[in-house]
């Protein structure tokens, strides 16, 4: 992690398997396949960036993938509740994923960036980060 934090932090999956974990099943709907429901668990994004000490101006997050692929979300977003269409009632938190289906993920960046729907037909997928290598705070 780095940017607008006290200092540059690097996690592992023992790090945070340490913190308070999310466990829950997220829906999801893309282009392919279109809609699926997956397991998974992890920690909310909002908890590791208060472990790296944001700074007073922090505005902005982005999470980058190994392909350079990335998504940026507002403080506000990180901090939302999301909502799962075919589950009414729920809330989930947007997460930093360790495990998939009761499968650890593996390699050097065993991370992936969840979160719900912000209404339902939410096409929530395309914020979603696989193998997570970098979370800026801007």
């Amino acid at each position: 992690m780095n940017g607008k934090v006290a200092a540059i932090t690097r996690f592992t999956v023992a790090d945070l398997k340490k913190m308070s974990t999310v466990s829950d099943t997220y829906f999801s709907r893309g282009k392919d396949p279109k809609e699926a429901t997956t397991a998974f668990v992890g920690v909310r994004l909002r908890d590791i960036l208060d472990g790296a000490g944001l700074a007073a101006d922090a505005a902005r997050v982005t999470v980058t993938a190994a392909d350079g692929y990335s998504a940026s979300f507002t403080l506000r977003q990180v901090n939302a509740s999301y909502i799962d269409e075919t589950r009414p009632g729920v809330s989930l938190p947007m997460i930093i994923a360790y495990s998939e289906d009761g499968v650890p993920y593996s390699g050097a960046h065993p991370f992936r960036l969840v979160m719900g729907q912000t209404v339902a037909g939410d096409y929530n997928r395309q914020y979603w980060v696989k193998i997570v290598v970098s979370i800026s705070v801007l």
